[in-house]
């Protein structure tokens, strides 16, 4: 009962580094934008952007928010939803219009509890742009989350972390 007036810190997301390139060519200047949706917050989404440097490289710092929803019996499954994303060039796009206008280096739902291994693999998130974008269905159900969560991307991820973390078929 005294749950429901307390506030829960809620972990949006943790740090993320990352770098971009095509065909290993670093990309300087790429506007990478982070969205964070949270129904148990009522400034959701946030939305933070970062410019890559000369080196492709990319950081966000960690975003932590207080939230009254982990104590209510309905808000305690609310889900997190992480997108990390770069615009695609407009020609691009417009060449191959069934393409998404985005490239996807993160998109993935976790509930509110961090979860360790995919920190981790936020703080490693190393994308070309020719990589082909996968899914892959983790099981973070030892985390407070989903047995068959999918998580896309086109980042060359820790495969040991991702092998540790996939869902039993």
């Amino acid at each position: 009962m005294f749950g429901l007036f307390k506030s829960y810190e809620v972990e949006l997301s943790p740090e993320v580094k990352g770098r971009i390139t095509n065909e290993g060519k670093a990309l300087s200047g790429v506007e990478v934008i982070r969205k964070l949706f949270y129904e148990g917050y009522d400034r959701s989404p946030v939305i933070d952007y970062a410019l890559t440097n000369t080196r492709g490289e990319f950081s966000f710092e960690e975003s932590i928010v207080r939230s009254k929803a982990p104590g209510n019996i309905v808000g305690q499954d609310y889900l997190i939803r992480q997108e990390i994303t770069i615009k695609k060039d407009l020609q691009d796009v417009k060449k191959n219009s069934n393409e998404d206008d985005y490239y996807w280096l993160w998109v993935m739902s976790k509930g509110w509890k961090s979860v360790p291994p995919v920190n981790s693999l936020l703080r490693e998130l190393n994308a070309d742009l020719q990589n082909e974008e996968v899914q892959h269905d983790l099981d973070i159900s030892q985390f407070g989350g989903s047995r068959y969560q999918p998580l896309i991307t086109i980042c060359d991820l820790n495969e040991d972390i991702i092998n540790d973390l996939l869902s039993p078929e």
